[in-house]
Order: C-alpha cells, then sequence, then structure tokens
C-alpha cells in the first residue's frame, strides 16, 4: 500500500517570514523547524500547531529571550531563539504530532494577526508503514505523495503496481486521524463499487489491472484525511463467491468477522478459511462442512448457516493477524464418504514438489485409488490411477505410492502455475488379483446435458456372455442399471442404452436378478428359470468368492428336500415347486 495526505489549507501571500519546507519524517525521530524573520527583528515570536478539525493551539511564545511554553507541550518540543529566529524541536514523533505548524512574529506596536504567519506542515511515514504491512517495498506507487488542492475543487490519486496480472482488484479507503479506516472504493477492469459512499462525491477508474485512480470531488475541509491505495490477487472471470467486507480493520483486542457465500449449488458445501502472512507461505486455518469443524478455537471460531452462507471470526485481533485471508469452497457429499485428503488446500512455491495423502475407512476390497483434476473452467481429468498391482499416470509430471489398501500418495512435480486446480482422490473396490474385467475409462466426467459413454471387456471364455451395468450414487445403495445378453436386454431406454458386440450360445437359463446388493443383515433370495423343458428337473446352486475355487452349495428337485451337504442350513435355503424354477436365499 502507499498513501497520501490530502491537507486544504488557505495561505496569505507575501510574509516577510522564512520558515522550513514541508516534513516527512519518521515515528520516534526528532525534527527541528526553523523560523527566521526577514528585514525585520521583531521581539515577539511564536509558534503554533493546528490538527485537522482541532482548533489552533499555541505552543510557544518568546519576547526577545524570554520564554512561554504551554504547559501541554513541555515534554513534547523545546524551543531556542537567536537573534530574529526561533527554532523549534518536536521531540520523539508519534503520528499524533502530525498537524500544521505555524510560526508568527509581532512587533509590540501591532496585535497578533493570521496575516502575520506562516506554516509548515509535519506529516509522519510512521502511518504509511504500518499500514502497509510489508518490509522494504511493496510494489505499490501512489502519487502523488501529498496532494494540495483549493476548495471545491477535485483532488485526484493514482495508483500504479509492479505485481503481475491476478494483481487486478484495487481497493481505495481514507483515514480521518483519530478515526477507524474506511474502504470507499473496490475496483476492478471490470467493476466500480462505492458501496455505501456518495457517487457524486467519489469516482473510481481502473482500466488495466496495472493502475487506476481514485478521484475525490468538490474538496472542502471534511475531505482533509490520509488514503490509500491497496491490492489483492483475483481470478480472471466470476468465482461466484463473495467475501464481506473486501477489507477489514479491527482495533487490537477486538474480534475480526468476515462472511462468505457462493452461488455455486449445495454440493458445493466444504468451506475453508486460509490466509497468508506478507512474505510467508499459505495456510489453511480452517475447515467447516455441516457436520465438521477443524479449527484453532482459541484463536478463531467459525459458522455455516447453510451450504452457500458461512464466517470466520478472529478473536482478539494482534498485530500479526494482519494477513489476506481467503474463502475456498469445494464440492462434498451428504454424510461421510469415509475418505479423507491431507492437506485439504495445498500451496508450493513455483518448482517445488506439491504431495497430497489419501486415507479412507473402507474395507479392504477397497484396493483401486484414482487422482484425478480439475483446472477452474475446465472439465474434471483423471490423472493417475493406482491400485497395489498397477500403476497409470504421466511419470514426466505426477508421482503416485500406495503404501497400503488404506492409505496412498500423489506428488505434483515441479509445480507451475497451470498446476492451480482442484485434486480429488477417489476410491472403487477391487479384488485380489486380476478379475480379468477392463473398464473403460476408469472415471469419467460429461458435461451437463451431454452423453457419457463407457466400454466393458473381459478376457473370460465364451461362457461369460451375460453383462451387468450397476451404480451407486453415495449414500444410496448399489442399484442394477442395465442387464444385456445375446437375446435380451433390460433397462431405462430413456435413460440409457448398451450394446454387446459379441455374444456365446444362449443357454436358455435365466438367473434374476443379475447382480443383487443387500445391507448388511439382511436375506438375500435369487430366482432361477429354464426353458429347456421338464426333463432339466435337478437344479443346483454354486458360488465362487473372488480368487478361490467354485463351491457346490445346494442339490434340488421339485420332490426332494435341498441336499445342502456341509453347509449350514441356518445359513441357506433352497425351493423348487416345478421343474422349470427355483430359488436360493
Amino acid at each position: 500500500m502507499a498513501g497520501i495526505t490530502l491537507f486544504i489549507l488557505f495561505l496569505p501571500a507575501g510574509l516577510s517570514l522564512k520558515q522550513s519546507p514541508d516534513l516527512f519524517a519518521n515515528e520516534g525521530e526528532n525534527v527541528t523547524l526553523k523560523c527566521a524573520q526577514i528585514s525585520t527583528t521583531y521581539n515577539g515570536m511564536y509558534w503554533f500547531r493546528q490538527r485537522p478539525d482541532a482548533p489552533l493551539e499555541h505552543i510557544v511564545y518568546y519576547y526577545i529571550n524570554m520564554e512561554k511554553l504551554e504547559d501541554k507541550f513541555k515534554d513534547k518540543v523545546s524551543a531556542v531563539r537567536t537573534g530574529a529566529s526561533l527554532d523549534l524541536t518536536v521531540k520523539t514523533l508519534q503520528s499524533t504530532d502530525s498537524g500544521v505548524y505555524f510560526c508568527a512574529k509581532q512587533d509590540a506596536q501591532q496585535p497578533l494577526t493570521r496575516n502575520s504567519m506562516i506554516s509548515v506542515i509535519i506529516t509522519l511515514t510512521f502511518s504509511l508503514q504500518w499500514t502497509s504491512g510489508f518490509a522494504g517495498d511493496s510494489g505499490v506507487t501512489q502519487s502523488p505523495g501529498v496532494l494540495w488542492v483549493e476548495k471545491n475543487q477535485p483532488a485526484e490519486m493514482n495508483c500504479s503496481h509492479n505485481k503481475d496480472a491476478t494483481y487486478f482488484q484495487m481497493y481505495w479507503y481514507r483515514q480521518h486521524q483519530g478515526k477507524p479506516m474506511e474502504l470507499i472504493a473496490f475496483t476492478t477492469t471490470t467493476t466500480i463499487d462505492l458501496g455505501s459512499f456518495d457517487k457524486n462525491k467519489f469516482s473510481a477508474t481502473k482500466e488495466k489491472a496495472e493502475n487506476g485512480s481514485f478521484t475525490v470531488r468538490n474538496v472542502d475541509s471534511d475531505d482533509s484525511a490520509l488514503y490509500f491505495c491497496a491490492l489483492t490477487p483475483g481470478f480472471a472471470g466470476d468465482s461466484g463467491v463473495t467475501q464481506i467486507p473486501r477489507l477489514l480493520w479491527a482495533e487490537k483486542g477486538n474480534p475480526a468477522e468476515m462472511k462468505c457465500s457462493h452461488d455455486k449449488d449445495p454440493s458445493y458445501s466444504l468451506m475453508y478459511w486460509f490466509r497468508q502472512v506478507p512474505g510467508k507461505s499459505m495456510e489453511l486455518i480452517v475447515f467447516i462442512s455441516s457436520t465438521r469443524k477443524e479449527l484453532d478455537e482459541n484463536k478463531f471460531s467459525a459458522t455455516k448457516e447453510s451450504a452457500q452462507v458461512g464466517s470466520l471470526t478472529v478473536r482478539k485481533v494482534e498485530l500479526n493477524d494482519s494477513a489476506l485471508y481467503f474463502c475456498a469452497l469445494t464440492p462434498g457429499f451428504a454424510g461421510d464418504s469415509g475418505v479423507t485428503q491431507i492437506p485439504r488446500l495445498l500451496w508450493a512455491e513455483k518448482g517445488n514438489p506439491a504431495e497430497i495423502k489419501c486415507s479412507h475407512d473402507k474395507d479392504a476390497s477397497y484396493s483401486q485409488m484414482y487422482w484425478f483434476r480439475q483446472v477452474p473452467g475446465k472439465p474434471m481429468e483423471l490423472i493417475v490411477f493406482i491400485s497395489s498391482a498397477k500403476k497409470e499416470l504421466d511419470e514426466n509430471k505426477f508421482s503416485a505410492t500406495k503404501e497400503s489398501v488404506q492409505v496412498g500418495s500423489l506428488t505434483v512435480r515441479k509445480v507451475e502455475l497451470n498446476d492451480s486446480a482442484l485434486y480429488f482422490c477417489a476410491l472403487t473396490p477391487g479384488f485380489a488379483g486380476d478379475s480379468g474385467v477392463t473398464q473403460i475409462p476408469r472415471l469419467l466426467w460429461a458435461e451437463k446435458g451431454n452423453p457419457a459413454e463407457m466400454n466393458c471387456s473381459h478376457d473370460k471364455d465364451p461362457t461369460y456372455s451375460q453383462m451387468y451395468w450397476f451404480r451407486q450414487v453415495p449414500g444410496k445403495p448399489m442399484e442394477l442399471i442395465v442387464f444385456i445378453s445375446s437375446s435380451k436386454k433390460e433397462l431405462d431406454e430413456n435413460k440409457f442404452s448398451a450394446t454387446k458386440e459379441s455374444f456365446a450360445e444362449d443357454s436358455g437359463v435365466t438367473q434374476s436378478p443379475g447382480v443383487l446388493w443387500v445391507e448388511k443383515g439382511n436375506s438375500a433370495d435369487m430366482n432361477c428359470s429354464q426353458k429347456k423343458g421338464p426333463t432339466y428337473r435337478h437344479m443346483y446352486w454354486f458360488r465362487q468368492l473372488p480368487g478361490k475355487p467354485m463351491e457346490h452349495i445346494v442339490y434340488i428337485t421339485p420332490t426332494s428336500e435341498p441336499d445342502l451337504g456341509m453347509f449350514s442350513k441356518e445359513k441357506f435355503s433352497a425351493t423348487k415347486k416345478s421343474p422349470g424354477t427355483g430359488s436360493f436365499t
């Protein structure tokens, strides 16, 4: 940030006094103001001070070498009279010492008037350094440094920076002496927002990312204040996220509250708050969802009123809380997915690697892990597939590990600006060993309204002629959506289509449902029918657990009781009322 002190002052012309020029000084310094008579040697000399919104104050009077120093200034100033000169030293400058200092002379035969004074302005750079928050050069230039304007004239200030083009959000604010900072204008190359301020009084322009201007119209004494230009980075386009206030000022020890809202759909239910202290890395300070909250509760509090609205409060603000605070969103699911990704948000410097870890509390069948990313404004893309036996990725850009069934990691090598994106870890169940079934693509993303096609193939023998497609919506049971064989197709044709390019001859046996999903503790009932004829009256039920041999469970005919052999009758049952049909539970 940079600062401008704007004073409106009306000075007489032709005075026979010579005084120090206007001064800029730092907090803690001593400054000496010099005043000398020209062509006169009057015995009486004075110093006065006037601060904004305050009356003229008498500091010191000298009659020849006799001093009268006002009590309130005795510890603050010292004065030295040498002939026709009177020098005033202001000690250990503070922000409250900023003001207009007047030197005056008096002939013993004439009264002292304003026309026998001349002024000097002391402006402390302390205010500018404190509000900038950066050591060294902030890269922001504001001009002019001090602006003098006649009453009722406009006052224009300009601001430019040498940051990159992402710093296109510009703020203008002011601070009257002894009052809180107030934001007047927020500008981008497409937006001018003056909030509640009078648009007839203030205006702002911003034609380029690198510079902008701010104008105070019809200047009067109430406009004397410190004016600042500030910048923050933004994103091209509209992110749909609104953070209020854009800039927040709070006194030490008080709380500071920020609100965040978005116009995304309700699936964007995960909210993050993070901050960047100047010169340090970005840090995540709060994660909050409808069911979970992670934060340092001694320092912060956070609420989430709905999927679209949340807030962050910094408790008891300290000087080291000065930082850039961001609100961010990612989509989530209703309920707990059982998948944990750490860190939730990751910031890495250009050229360094960035590692993300993923773990889950699913059972061991969830052995297949996917990493994908979404660059803002582009479709989702799968970047890594990894299982205990297989790895698919661009090894020049990424590396991936899978330490166990439950834990894996992704590393982006040598981070570049275009790696900024939303990265996801996803899981699907797999089998120990190779199932011989290949599904392409492994994960598919399609834009709303477009079709999405998946292909399935296997290396089994031709008897594996029946194919099933099913889906699981998060938080809901698995559902069979398509069954297809050489002679039969079952599906919602308004929603889905399915093809099967190769078939084995139809066996004449139908088993339903094709795939059955049952919650733990419930019964699972399967039916079998045949069109071979009445002589096919013997029915057998088998099962094959993944990676194990086929097992015969039960034999049954229409006239015999089920023969379960070594299997438990409490676990399994079977019925067969006719040669053509039977069931197994």
